[in-house]
């Protein structure tokens, strides 16, 4: 939250220190209300839907929530949409993205001018001791430098209109044309490299064998002479489950997602993915995916750095 000294902030709720509960809340009185730009380049919103209109309160595909994220790279649109719906009870969260080749940016741009959701840029609460998110945020980013960032974790920041128009519109450009991506099936070798100078390193590799099973090799210095190696089997089983995380984190699109604006310490990290046909698939350790499939890298680094 943007508390500070800059004399644009206006604070308009402050907890007092040691307080437990109440709400933080501040408003930029610099930020702009309109856009000028149309061109996107980044896109990131949340939202608990409000009460729906009358005519579709009973409805079974009454929305709940969303969260929606875009990033155009050279590579073609990152796009990704979960959606929490009332007909979804066995399955609460429905989860989809893919790397798009066709550009609906300046479509979301106009929804949202459409929606008038910079009439709220800059406004920021937060609620503490809340169990889970009640409200949203949006941030858009323009490549003119315009931004919009606005958030509330106790209500909603969208109509339900704006919800259900955004949905639709993922959605829709979810429906059409995605850039190729191999599959986690045609993977025979995972290798993961964490570099913090050149004394100090972990790797491993995990080679996947014919019949389901892989064997993990592992090689690392600790800031001294000494090289430790150790090798172990691990199960078809270990091995499935993370190919699956590969493919439901879509791992081996990441090269498509923006880099990180916080990196994660002093150590430089990668996975690279090598296919049965011998090519290489390289992902470092700086992307910054979109908060369902964030844990995609480390789960991956889990397995074959720390728990085998």
């Amino acid at each position: 939250m943007p508390f500070g000294k800059n004399p644009k902030i206006k604070i308009l709720k402050q907890t007092k220190p040691g307080m437990c509960g109440g709400t933080d809340a501040t408003l930029d009185t610099g930020a702009p209300r309109t856009v000028n730009s149309r061109e996107i380049v980044f896109f990131e919103a949340s939202s608990m839907a409000p009460l729906p209109p009358d005519n579709i309160r009973k409805s079974r595909d009454v929305l709940h929530g969303f969260y929606a994220f875009a990033y155009p790279s050279g590579l073609g649109v990152f796009t990704l949409l979960e959606l929490k719906a009332q007909r979804f009870q066995d399955n609460p969260r429905v989860c989809e993205f893919a790397l798009l080749e066709d550009d609906f940016l300046p479509e979301l741009a106009e929804l949202i001018m459409r929606h008038k959701v910079a009439e709220n840029n800059g406004f920021h609460s937060r609620t503490h001791g809340l169990p889970e998110n009640f409200g949203g945020s949006v941030t858009v980013r323009y490549k003119s430098g315009e931004l919009i960032s606005i958030s509330d974790n106790q209500t909603p920041i969208l109509t339900y209109s704006a919800c259900a128009d955004f949905a639709a519109l993922f959605k829709k450009a979810l429906s059409g044309s995605k850039a190729a991506c191999p599959s986690p099936d045609n993977i025979s070798l995972i290798k993961y490299r964490e570099e913090r100078g050149e004394d100090d390193f972990r790797r491993a590799a995990l080679t996947i064998l014919a019949d389901g099973s892989g064997v993990i090799k592992k090689e690392s210095r600790f800031s001294g002479p000494d090289i430790y190696e150790s090798e172990k089997p691990v199960s078809p089983e270990t091995v499935s489950a993370i190919l699956r995380n590969i493919a439901d984190t879509g791992l081996l699109l990441w090269n498509a997602l923006p880099e990180s604006s916080y990196p994660g310490g002093s150590a430089e990290k990668e996975l690279a993915f090598v296919l049965r046909d011998g090519s290489e698939l390289v992902i470092p350790g700086d992307r910054d995916p979109p908060e369902p499939i964030r844990q995609g890298f480390f789960n991956v680094e889990l397995e074959l750095n720390v728990k085998n």
